[in-house]
């Protein structure tokens, strides 16, 4: 069975990466964003994960969603910024949509990151 959680935020940095640290080993990582911020030590926070984690540069998108299989957040947001400012984080009824979008978007994408693929 394929576990995995999607990050669809437009700016990462290297405390988007650390944040993705307490996910459990067997979880792969999928973030789509529009801007990253010191992709070097990005590179640098991926070599601690368990976890596989991918990278894409793609296009433009305003809300940021943690999305799993049927499960989905909406994130007021940055997750680089999460607790330095007051933010809302909501469960959303379905995630359907926005993983399609995701995928889509995802499919479309450049690749920036695979962790476990250092030809990337």
């Amino acid at each position: 069975m394929y576990t995995y959680v999607k990050i669809w935020d437009p700016y990462i940095s290297p405390d988007t990466i650390k944040l993705t640290s307490w996910i459990p080993a067997n979880i792969d990582i999928l973030i789509l964003t529009d801007n990253i911020a010191d992709e070097q030590q990005i590179k640098v926070e991926a070599t601690s994960l368990k976890n596989r984690l991918l990278i894409k540069k793609g296009q433009a998108q305003h809300d940021r969603f943690v999305l799993t299989k049927g499960e989905g957040w909406h994130v007021g947001h940055s997750l680089k910024d999460f607790g330095t400012k007051h933010s809302r984080i909501s469960k959303m009824p379905s995630s359907v949509d926005e993983e399609n979008a995701f995928d889509e978007s995802w499919n479309l994408s450049v690749p920036v990151l695979d962790n476990k693929n250092p030809s990337t």
